[in-house]
């Protein structure tokens, strides 16, 4: 009698307990993956972002007088891609932005925008998939996004000319996402990438969150929430890697974190700039948490653009 008891007690717990994992998962899964859902938390990077609204009005002042093209590709999972082209000139110099993890080109780069402008370069500011005004139901960190970076390329050849010479700038999610699109087919007109505090890989950063953030342990949480998205999404935590890239990429490469980043830690940096095997520059941040480098000390990171460009087209 007793052992039946304790059996069924046994038996109740562990279903109790799958049942409570797997519903863990799937909330993570949500949170993580699936387009429209918020992020619990934060990571600094709108508090610190309020410090600098001077740079914030003056962005926006110059993107509200540039006329506008919306533009359109196919991904190649059939998603119709939006993106924003802000011509500049005769359109021979053209950056491509990249933004981070649910947000937008448009909030990420509009600070830097007087800046990237008056270099002459022409902007197109891309909704990834899952963003904005482009279609998907998933956010892939990278993974599909990085194929549908190297499509934005071949668009923007065909649209402003095959002699035409790109620089892709990404942040966050985006820093990530240029840094997996060296290691694709890319042609002869990306003279650059700036990645401004990228991680090294979706379940590198997965984990970190979940350490960090929530203070769980990736087993068996992460292996299950991977099978949902192998499921659901068609992609793996580990189907990409930007070591992997950088440890064959030949396209200059600026590396951009702030040391006080608490959210993708700078190590994530360094360790993509130690494995780069292209001509490589690194600048850190000091006092800069996640993201904003580029507002906390624009006098530095300009230096180090005006140095990086100046290098990128001489050598083109």
């Amino acid at each position: 009698m007793f052992w039946t008891a304790f059996g069924i007690i046994t038996a109740v717990i562990v279903v109790v307990l799958s049942a409570l994992l797997l519903f863990i998962c799937r909330k993570m899964f949500d949170l993580a993956l699936v387009r429209g859902n918020k992020v619990i938390g934060g990571d600094g990077f709108e508090e610190q972002l309020a410090d600098f609204k001077g740079e914030w009005e003056a962005g926006k002042a110059l993107y509200d007088s540039i006329a506008k093209e919306d533009v359109w590709i196919t991904s190649f999972d059939g998603l119709r891609l939006h993106g924003e082209l802000l011509k500049n000139g005769d359109g021979k110099k053209l950056l491509i932005e990249v933004h981070g993890f649910r947000s937008s080109a448009k909030h990420d780069f509009i600070a830097a925008m007087p800046y990237f402008y008056g270099k002459g370069f022409s902007i197109l500011l891309i909704d990834l998939r899952a963003h904005g005004e482009s279609e998907g139901e998933y956010i892939t960190y990278g993974v599909h996004e990085r194929c549908d970076l190297r499509d934005w390329v071949y668009f923007a050849m065909e649209k402003l000319g095959a002699d035409i010479e790109i620089v892709l700038h990404g942040i966050s999610m985006g820093a990530s996402t240029v840094l997996m699109t060296s290691a694709l087919d890319l042609p002869e007109n990306v003279r650059g990438i700036i990645a401004d505090s990228g991680y090294t890989s979706p379940y590198d950063i997965f984990v970190r969150v979940l350490e960090h953030s929530f203070h769980a342990k990736p087993f068996p949480i992460l292996p299950i929430t991977q099978l949902m998205a192998e499921h659901k999404a068609n992609f793996g935590f580990k189907d990409a890697s930007t070591l992997d890239a950088m440890a064959e990429n030949t396209i200059p490469v600026l590396f951009v974190h702030g040391e006080d980043d608490d959210f993708v830690p700078i190590e994530m940096s360094e360790a993509n700039y130690n494995v780069c095997k292209a001509e490589k520059q690194f600048v850190r941040v000091p006092g800069a948490r996640h993201a904003c480098g580029y507002v906390v000390d624009k006098e530095r990171c300009e230096a180090a653009l005006d140095a990086f460009f100046e290098h990128a087209f001489q050598n083109a």
